[in-house]
């Protein structure tokens, strides 16, 4: 084989290796085009040499022209990166988002393994701090996939382009959040913003689609964290002074309620995620939180009454709980039974109250009560 038949064989493998990369109705043309530039460059560089180019200066021409697969994406049509210079900063925000979801999990798990679960500090903060870290790196690829499939959505979602300024409350309060958390390492008790007079955001602020952002963030945080991609639900054994087997009752409910709760969690992101597509109309989200109060009334009243918890929380009158609950001596001899029944009883009125609210918006059609 000829020197030049070495050379047209080496762009021809060259152009090949382009055409795979490119849509068929376009690669005829781009490959013409390439070809001719690749010709015409080596034409130059023979007739400054007085002679045909070795196969390894026709490598180093080649090598300037690009790698065949950065050659070929600079006329693709579709995103090159994994997620774009417009939606990263909407990508970098919801892993903020999710950081400190993960930080106050992590602080809870820390405080109820150390105070109920009988676990030595260091331990529990170990577990504390592998859960964290496992669950940044699960929230950054979930984040990650979320944003490879917007980039490369022909219509771009309405929050990139139509965003109002009433929704802006959600990214202030993030960050005086961020610098207030920053401020505490630093050994700063007084925030800074408010040491120069700066507004601090509040949770108020926030439009029924910024509220449903965070929601949907914060939600898919506690769903990764309850089926087990955070570490998991550790219950430890853990015996009260009247000798009742807490951590195996604690191991019953989780088994038998993992499911539902997987279920309600997960619908609650997919639907957060729709109200923030749709603009969170007022029916749309009175209709969403009225099914979840309902499901989260259902998961409460099992609790107190069919659960292996009921016969440690559960009593025959709100007179009875009233008075457990100001009893100094039921929180000095009984405080974990105690607590369990305070949180099962008044996490259910809140549920009910929820449920009244989102009737109420969903027959008027306008807003009762604060955004979900």
């Amino acid at each position: 084989m000829s020197a030049s038949d070495k050379s047209m064989d080496m762009i021809d493998t060259y152009l090949g290796v382009v055409a795979a990369q490119l849509p068929k109705d376009k690669a005829e043309d781009i490959v013409a085009e390439l070809r001719d530039e690749i010709l015409a460059r080596k034409e130059d560089r023979e007739e400054a040499l007085g002679r045909e180019l070795h196969e390894a200066e026709l490598e180093v021409l080649l090598r300037e022209v690009g790698h065949p697969l950065v050659v070929a994406a600079r006329y693709s049509d579709r995103p090159q990166g994994l997620i774009g210079p417009e939606l990263y900063p909407w990508w970098m925000f919801a892993a903020r988002l999710g950081v400190i979801a993960l930080a106050l999990l992590a602080l809870a798990r820390l405080i109820l393994s150390v105070l109920f679960g009988g676990e030595e500090l260091g331990r529990a903060l170990g577990h504390a701090v592998s859960g964290f870290m496992n669950g940044a790196i699960s929230v950054a690829g979930v984040l990650a996939i979320a944003g490879w499939v917007i980039e490369r959505q022909p219509k771009k979602p309405e929050f990139l382009t139509d965003w109002k300024v009433r929704d802006l409350g959600l990214f202030a309060w993030a960050g005086t959040m961020e610098r207030s958390g920053l401020d505490f390492l630093r050994g700063n008790v007084v925030s800074r913003n408010k040491a120069k007079g700066t507004p601090v955001a509040d949770r108020s602020d926030f439009s029924p689609v910024a509220g449903a952002a965070t929601s949907a963030v914060f939600t898919l945080i506690v769903l990764l964290w309850w089926i087990g991609a955070l570490g998991g639900v550790r219950i430890d054994p853990l015996r009260l002074l009247d000798g009742y087997d807490l951590g195996a009752a604690l191991r019953e409910v989780h088994r038998a309620i993992y499911w539902p709760v997987a279920a309600v969690l997960a619908a609650r992101v997919v639907f957060d995620g729709l109200r923030v597509v749709t603009g969170s109309p007022v029916k749309l989200t009175a209709a969403g939180d009225l099914v979840f109060a309902l499901a989260n009334m259902g998961i409460l009243a099992w609790i107190w009454t069919a659960s292996p918890l009921s016969e440690l929380i559960r009593v025959g009158s709100a007179n009875d709980f009233w008075q457990q609950m100001l009893s100094r001596d039921s929180w000095a001899m009984n405080p974990v039974p105690t607590l369990l029944m305070g949180i099962v009883v008044f996490g259910f009125i809140c549920e009910a109250v929820r449920a009244v609210q989102s009737l109420a918006s969903l027959v008027l059609d306008r807003k009762i009560g604060r955004n979900h």
